[in-house]
């Protein structure tokens, strides 16, 4: 490229295209001496138009700067159908230096899978088109490689999966610059990607019957997932057997590899080897299989064996392994013994004898073992051999509690003594080995249910046995629990039976016979059953026994669930006999215990006695008996003591005190055994456990007369009343958490009298008496009268001490109170506000009622006499609890009204009171006894009032401005002076300033007054000042006001209590608002202080009428208040956002009366938050005297996006889009250019952002893109520049915005964005007749970045036929400048190419193309959209070849009669007609020949043979 200025010294830039052709000659320009060049006349002219002086000698350079620029890897391709990896670099690279191990592919382009490249992969370098040293170097993948990443799953499997990255040391230029390296973390992306399209080809096969392997040899790595084992077959021949065996029971590690090795399974094995005419040797070893059976890893269908063309195994292993015993399963359900074997068995040489059952895997001294004495085979030759136990080998294995009961401790054990007869051997007679230790592989456990076959019942022995069907575990024998019933006959068991035995033992080992002894109870109760006519003759024993297996004993008898026939049993015939007893006068319980079970007891013949006193029982009676108390233990009868009889007992000074004094007799009547048998008679037995009296009496009821205080209690047995103790003694109002508890505290007063029995009268004491008539929820109803003694309050005769566990109990009978009330003095104390009164009792408080206490001037009052005053109280209260004295305090409207009589308690003398019943009553209800005017008790102590007034509380009504003041007393309302009253707290404090006495009002005790407007004002801008009822007080200076009696208040008196406030209500109101468009301010007034902390600036609207119906709003978003104070005005300054989209509305704020607002009630609040009055968007409020826009806009900011065909610009305000003049933008490569310069571009159209906005967005058209990047304008931020006329856009108010000047204000880009975008391929044409090509692309691209060799011509758009795409070798660009259109000569070689072919470029049906991404890149060298051979482009306008072809030159060979025509361009053979040419000797001689022989080949040159006719005629004229 040369440049455009006239000089002595003229620069140009070489072609990528030369500068790279240069530098693969390495003679040529590497240094100062071997730089020269040669030119002719045409090089250059002078400014006189005289040529240049040519150089044909070579004219070396002045100064020579080598090339210390590294390389660029700029794209690659991969192909893994072809096995090419293709590198693409900046420059021409020096192939030698190429390392290939310095080349990584990885799955994203900054991680994921990676494969580094091995060493012994070979650079290809014969491609016809490519130089050795180019910039473009094609690797073909070696076999390790390739491979190594088909394994990787996520990598390589499409573009998206495939990125490269290198090292520095990959390559080097011819200058040995190292190229610069690719970054793991910022990988290549692959720019053409072909996928594995080939069908992997299994190459060979290997059987191995030995190690039962077969071996699976591929072309490529195959997805061992894919693998379908049951689809291979074998056979004996490689075409059509007559039979074959198909693959199964088969398994393989999923490992992908072109190696597969599959495991072949026993069933599949042993299946082969009994086909003798298969697989016994290579010769007879073939597999065929579908192509479905695997796939590559790109899911490639395995290329398919046929059955007529079967493959035959490389390398087989025929099958000399002894057999092995694999397995082994037992059954001791049913005997059977399974072996399993690693192939089939000869049965007939299987001899069970040889096996051992062990319980470890060797035999030992810790272990058990049996050996097999029979076995019967059941199986015929297998892998399978099956026999069954005998029965005694199946009982004592079972008998053997250790050995076979689980899978883990079943061994098998063979040919331990090496036996010269093996234990088992093949088919081949190959012995198997010993074995020692072979766990179980399937273990049946017994499951089999035990039976009995004879029963045998022995009652002089007391033993039961029993004969099972199988050994039995003694251990499990449960012989209680209702597991051995007794029946009288073969009956369901449904049915209760007779007797369950309850104990017994057995002292038999496990075997087939258990004899169980019976205990005495067990042997008794049956003798019992048999004596009272019932026969026990059958048993029934759900639960009896376990095998040794744990099976329970069955249910079933005879196949049924029937009872069991017992042989043989023997009576009883001893007599039964008394052993012990126990006596316990604490329970009234005598325990007799016999020698057996006895029957028919008569407690009568029971004597107690001693050598002094006896007792014959006369009315106790048979509690219990006879039971058992446990395993071995006699009969024991329980006989329950009559009250009548224990209490006798206990009367006795000397019986049954103690165990020496205590002895049995009983006769022979007194009791039998079951059998029958009479009871041995006994006498003066002593007892063996005696338990003396040791219970402790109970409280059993209590009544109580609340009128006299008697309390009766009554025990459950005889007490000692000199044991009690009165303060134990406790009453309260419920059973469990009683509200009121009171005990006794006064003994002295009281009396206590005893009837000699279980009855205890006191009387209590008075004061006592009293104090629970105060607690009002105790002894008023029987439902809260309850009472409580402890433990130590009474003892019984024995000194036993109360039991108090039931304790406490209700009231049986109670008498309430009836006696009423009465008044006996009072004390009034005016002082203090207090009136005590003095009662004859107890009252409850709580039915005090002030309003029937009058007080009066005088014993008797009469009303119409004014010497005469009274008053009834009405506020007074009181805080007294119940009890016989009430203090009120008198309450604030009390205490002011008697001071405002003058007559009455202003001394002792005219102080007097009367009541009425109703004013209070005691604790029972009874109302007091009146004291009626007339009667009127005078007080017995009178205080005066000595006290000066004080203020009590405030009251202020913000809304109104209404303060109330209330005082203790009445005060003199003309002493009233309003601007001594301070409002304060911690933060500030206002002083009333005005005051207008017109407004109060007054009553006895309080007054209230409006405030001015300025008061109230002020105190609403102090926010905090009453703003709630405990932050602010008030300050009364001394001189506020006076008493009645002249006294002032206090200085400076603080009230901090009981403040009364009522909260301002009264929104405020928005009087009045203008606004300033080009200070964006808006001035709001209000009616009142308002709180603008709380304002919401987006509460407001500007509207463009009074009604928003009509015409344009907006809402405003945000701004700033400039005065943030509490006050009636504020300024708010609008946010630029806002003040943009209002300029946006044409008809708002235009200075045009079209400016309103309207507010909600949100906008702010008062400082009582009161919110605004709203103004409703149908009646705005007009502005007042608005300020309209006159500033001219500014661009802020220019952004250009090459990527996006787009630039954006930032103006200072809303732009109205419809102003913009496209032709008044220029784009330019610097700050400053001068016309004709070529580095500047004015823009002819453009599209736009639709919106008006202060960000506007234009959008170039194709022709002014392209011809910016042609230009080389906007190719980085450095050559981005914007120039602008001021008639380019206007603003809302139609100003004209401020212009960029060039090479004065020339706005420079503030964000670049370059062209990512690869170009794409639009359309071609394509001339047979001049062989040119016309590519049109999506935009302007760089013609020293074309590729032909890239570019290739298909038959149809996706290629399903084996014919293959012809590419543009050696063709040449014919356009040199930056543009979307190429044109290309294509070489007369790739021409000719196209044309020898019928079926591609004939017509625009059979013309098509494709092109890869390193076909051409556009100006920022993004390389071109790829268009595959499956989706190829059809041409849009061809051109056929219509030049006729030239015959060039001719050869005749007469020796070989051959003839050779050699034509101007590729002709059709099919069309030659042979008999169409003519030799000739002019102008004698002219020959037409009549045919020929000939290559029907398409080519330049057509091949003929001359017929014997025309040869031989040839050669008789000899010419």
């Amino acid at each position: 490229m040369t440049t455009f200025y006239n000089s002595l010294v003229v620069n140009f830039k070489l072609l990528t295209y030369d500068l790279n052709s240069v530098k693969v000659d390495t003679s040529l320009f590497t240094n100062i001496s071997n730089s020269f060049i040669t030119f002719d006349s045409n090089l250059i002219q002078d400014l006189n138009r005289n040529a240049v002086v040519s150089n044909n000698s070579g004219l070396q350079a002045y100064s020579f700067y080598g090339d210390f620029v590294r390389p660029n890897l700029i794209s690659f391709t991969l192909d893994l159908d072809s096995n090419y990896l293709t590198l693409n670099f900046d420059e021409t690279v020096n192939v030698n230096s190429l390392s290939i191990s310095q080349i990584t592919i990885q799955s994203l382009n900054n991680s994921g899978d990676v494969w580094m490249l091995q060493e012994g992969s070979l650079p290809l370098y014969s491609a016809p088109f490519l130089d050795i040293n180019s910039t473009v170097v094609v690797i073909e993948l070696g076999f390790l490689d390739l491979n190594a990443i088909k394994l990787l799953t996520n990598l390589a499997v499409s573009s998206k999966t495939t990125f490269l990255y290198v090292t520095s040391q990959l390559i080097t230029d011819m200058n040995y610059n190292y190229v610069n390296p690719i970054n793991t973390t910022q990988a290549l992306p692959v720019s053409s990607f072909t996928p594995d399209r080939y069908s992997p080809v299994l190459q060979n096969f290997d059987l191995d019957l030995d190690s039962e392997i077969l071996t699976l040899q591929f072309s490529e790595v195959v997805n061992a997932s894919s693998l379908i084992c049951h689809e291979f077959s074998f056979s004996y021949a490689p075409s059509f057997p007559t039979n074959s065996i198909s693959l199964y029971n088969c398994s393989t590690q999923v490992i992908n590899d072109y190696i597969i090795y599959i495991d072949l399974g026993l069933d599949f094995l042993n299946e082969i080897k009994l086909d003798t005419s298969i697989a016994t040797s290579r010769s007879n070893t073939f597999m065929h299989f579908p192509n479905y059976v695997v796939t590559d890893m790109n899911r490639n269908f395995v290329t398919e064996i046929l059955v007529n063309r079967s493959l035959q195994v490389r390398n087989f292993t025929q099958d000399s392994t002894p057999p092995t015993l694999l397995r082994f399963d037992l059954d001791l359900d049913t005997g059977s013994f399974i072996l399993y074997f690693s192939e089939s068995m000869d049965a007939s040489y299987v001899d069970p004898t040889q096996l051992f059952i062990s319980s470890a895997s060797i035999l030992s001294n810790t272990s058990s073992s049996y050996q097999l004495t029979d076995g019967v085979v059941q199986s015929q030759d297998s892998h399978v051999i099956n026999f069954n136990l005998t029965k005694n080998d199946l009982d004592a294995i079972k008998l053997i509690r250790d050995l076979a009961t689980s899978t883990t401790d079943t061994y098998l054990i063979f040919n331990i003594n090496n036996n010269t007869t093996p234990f088992a051997v093949d088919m081949n007679l190959n012995p198997i080995g010993a074995g020692s230790g072979l766990p179980v592989y399937n273990f049946t456990e017994d499951t089999t249910l035990p039976d009995i076959i004879y029963t045998h019942l022995d009652y002089n022995t007391a033993m039961l046995t029993f004969l099972f069907t199988e050994p039995v575990d003694v251990t499990t024998l449960q012989i209680n629990n209702n597991n051995t019933n007794f029946f009288d006959q073969s009956t369901s068991t449904s049915s209760p039976p007779l007797y369950s035995l309850a104990d017994g033992s057995s002292n038999s080992s496990n075997g087939l016979i258990i004899s169980i002894s019976l205990s005495p109870l067990d042997s008794n109760q049956l003798n019992f059953i048999w004596r009272y006519g019932y026969y026990p003759t059958h048993l029934y024993l759900p639960e009896l026994i376990r095998d040794m297996n744990g099976n329970l004993i069955t249910q079933l008898y005879n196949g049924s669930n029937i009872t069991r026939l017992i042989d043989q049993f023997i009576p009883d015939g001893v007599n039964p006999s008394v052993i012990s007893y126990n006596i316990d006068l604490n329970t009234g319980l005598l325990a007799v215990t016999f020698s057996e079970l006895v029957r028919d007891i008569l407690p009568v013949h029971f004597i107690l006695l001693n050598n002094n006193q006896s007792y014959n029982l006369l009315t106790s009676s048979l509690l219990t008996g006879p039971v058992i108390q446990g395993p071995g233990h006699p009969p024991e009868v329980t006989i329950h003591l009559s009250t009548m009889d224990l209490d006798e007992i206990k009367a006795l000074d000397q019986l049954a005190i103690s165990n020496t004094t205590t002895f049995l007799s009983v006769s022979n009547q007194s009791a039998r055994d079951t059998a029958g048998n009479l009871i041995t008679p006994i006498s003066l037995l002593p007892p063996l456990i005696y338990i003396p009296d040791s219970t402790n009496p109970h409280l059993v009821s209590f009544t109580f007369n609340l009128n006299n205080g008697l309390l009766a209690l009554t025990f459950d047995e005889s007490i000692s009343a000199y044991s009690l103790q009165y303060t134990q003694i406790s009453f309260q109002s419920s059973f469990q958490a009683p509200v009121a508890i009171y005990t006794l505290q006064f003994p002295n007063n009281s009396q206590v009298s005893f009837d000699g029995t279980t009855k205890l009268f006191i009387t209590i004491s008075e004061n006592d008496l009293n104090e629970i008539k105060i607690i009002s929820v105790l002894f008023t109803e029987v439902s809260n009268s309850f009472i409580f003694l402890t433990q130590s309050s009474i003892q019984d005769t024995f000194s036993n001490p109360l039991n108090t566990s039931n304790l406490p109990i209700i009231v049986t009978q109670f008498t309430p109170d009836v006696t009423r009330p009465s008044l006996d003095n009072f004390d009034l104390d005016m002082d203090t506000n207090t009136l005590t009164l003095y009662l004859s009792e107890s009252v409850d408080t709580s039915t005090l009622d002030v309003s029937n206490i009058t007080l009066q001037s005088y014993y008797f009052t009469n009303t119409l006499n004014n010497t005469h005053q009274q008053y009834t109280l009405q506020s007074s209260t009181t805080t007294s609890p119940n009890g016989p004295t009430i203090v009120l305090t008198l309450g604030y409207t009390d205490m002011n009204e008697i001071k405002k009589l003058t007559l009455i308690a202003t001394r002792p003398d005219n102080t007097f009171l009367s009541l009425r019943a109703q004013t209070v009553s005691d604790m029972s209800g009874l109302q007091i006894n009146p004291i009626t005017n007339g009667e009127g008790q005078p007080v017995r102590i009178f205080v005066p009032d000595s006290t000066n007034p004080s203020l009590v509380e405030f009251q202020f009504d913000f809304d109104i401005g209404l303060l109330q003041l209330t005082f203790d007393e009445t005060i003199d309302i003309s002493s009233f002076d309003p601007t001594k009253i301070t409002f304060y707290n911690p933060n500030y404090t206002y002083t009333l300033q005005q005051g207008d006495l017109s407004n109060v009002t007054q009553d006895s005790t309080s007054l209230a007054f409006y405030l001015e407007k300025f008061d109230l004002d002020n105190l609403k801008i102090r926010s905090t000042l009453l703003s709630v009822n405990s932050t602010t007080d008030l300050r009364l200076d001394m001189g506020t006001v006076l008493d009645l009696s002249y006294s002032q208040l206090p200085s400076n008196l603080d009230v901090r209590t009981s403040i009364t406030f009522v909260a301002d209500t009264t929104n405020p109101r928005l009087t009045s608002f203008t606004a300033d468009s080009n200070t964006s301010l808006l001035y709001l007034n209000f009616d009142e202080p308002v709180d603008f902390s709380l304002f919401n600036i987006n509460e407001i609207t500007l509207q463009s009428s009074a009604n928003i119906s009509y015409g344009s709003n907006y809402t405003l978003t945000g701004g700033v208040l400039n005065n943030y104070t509490n006050g009636l005005m504020t300024v708010l300054e609008i946010t630029e956002e806002d003040l943009n989209v209002i300029k946006q509305l044409t008809d708002l704020f235009t200075c045009e009366n079209n400016l309103y607002i309207s507010v909600t009630a949100d906008l702010v609040t008062d400082i009582r938050f009161n919110k605004v009055d709203p103004i409703l968007q149908t009646s705005a409020l007009p502005a007042t005297s608005p300020i309209c826009d006159d500033t001219r806009p500014r661009l802020r900011l220019f952004y250009l996006d090459m990527d996006a065909d787009l630039f954006t610009l930032v103006f200072s305000e809303t732009m109205n889009v419809s102003s913009i003049n496209y032709t008044s933008f220029t784009l330019q490569a610097m700050s400053e250019t001068t016309p004709g310069d070529l580095k500047s571009y004015r823009l002819t159209s453009g599209s736009a952002s639709p919106l008006n906005s202060p960000t506007v967005i234009l959008y170039f058209n194709t022709n002014d893109l392209n011809m910016i990047k042609s230009l080389r304008i906007a190719e980085s931020t450095v050559t981005s520049w914007l120039v602008m006329d001021e008639t380019a856009i206007q603003d809302m108010s139609d100003h004209l915005v401020v212009p960029l000047l060039n090479g004065v204000s020339a706005h420079q880009t503030d964000l670049y964005t370059i062209d990512r975008t690869n170009p794409v391929f639009l359309s071609f044409d394509l001339d047979m007749d001049s062989g040119i090509i016309s590519i049109t692309f999506s935009e302007t691209v760089n013609p020293s970045t074309l590729n032909p060799s890239e570019i290739a011509i298909q038959q149809s758009s996706n290629i399903t036929t084996p014919t293959s795409p012809v590419a543009l070798t050696g063709a040449s660009s014919l356009t040199t400048d930056y543009t979307t259109i190429i044109n290309i000569q294509i070489s007369s070689y790739v021409v000719d190419k196209i044309k020898l072919r019928v079926d591609l470029a004939t017509s625009n049906l059979t013309t098509f193309i494709t092109v890869s991404a390193a076909t051409i890149s556009d100006m920022q060298y993004n390389s071109l959209v790829p268009v595959y051979d499956d989706n190829a482009t059809q041409v849009t306008r061809f051109t056929a070849d219509t030049t006729l072809p030239t015959l060039l030159s001719f050869s005749l060979d007469m020796d070989g009669s051959q003839l050779n025509l050699t034509f101007s361009e590729a002709v059709n053979a099919s069309s030659f007609d042979p008999t169409l040419i003519t030799f000739m000797h002019l102008p004698y001689y002219m020959y037409q020949l009549t045919d020929a022989f000939y290559d029907e080949l398409n080519g330049k040159i057509l091949t003929m043979y001359l017929v014997d006719l025309d040869l031989n005629l040839f050669k008789k004229n000899g010419h």
